[in-house]
């Protein structure tokens, strides 16, 4: 013999109309974000520059990192809206190079990108934002690599966006 007991309750979303419950609608409402700052090198750039990326942080006050490998350095953060993300990359000559002894050409690549997810109150993803990192390589000589550093390498890539509160992004400068 088998029984079986069905429990019910009430709640703001239930209909007792007959027809079942009616679900709570989503919570579209952002809150915070997700962002996630990406920047890619190649080989040659570390072997013979150093580059750093300089980015704030969930309070606004400016971090800096090296990057040490070809790999993707990425760092991901949450900050409440309104929002400020920014990011520089920099390239700058290695102590104990001599640029004008290296034999063959130097491939030369840095890039920087970025990528978001609004979120929701309870921490659910409204929406995304993606971006991959794809370097593209500049072959040069030696002593091209070192005029290459001084004329754009100290600040090689940039970006600074801003987001209202209600997730809306804005372009600015930093």
């Amino acid at each position: 013999m088998c029984a079986m007991s069905v429990f019910t309750s009430c709640s703001k979303g239930s209909d007792n109309s007959g027809g079942g419950s009616t679900p709570a609608a989503p919570d579209t409402t952002p809150v915070s974000i997700k962002f996630v700052y990406m920047a890619g090198v190649s080989p040659d750039v570390v072997q013979y520059m150093d580059a750093e990326v300089e980015y704030l942080d969930e309070s606004g006050n400016v971090k800096t990192e090296k990057i040490t490998s070809a790999e993707t350095w990425t760092k991901v953060i949450t900050f409440k809206l309104p929002a400020k993300m920014g990011a520089r990359l920099h390239l700058k000559k290695k102590s104990g190079v001599d640029y004008g002894k290296i034999e063959g050409l130097v491939k030369v690549g840095a890039t920087l990108d970025r990528a978001y997810t609004l979120l929701n109150k309870s921490g659910g993803q409204l929406n995304t934002f993606n971006a991959n990192i794809v370097i593209s390589t500049l072959d040069m000589k030696g002593e091209s690599v070192e005029k290459y550093i001084e004329g754009k390498g100290t600040n090689h890539k940039s970006f600074y966006y801003e987001f209202d509160a209600s997730g809306k992004e804005t372009k600015g400068s930093w």
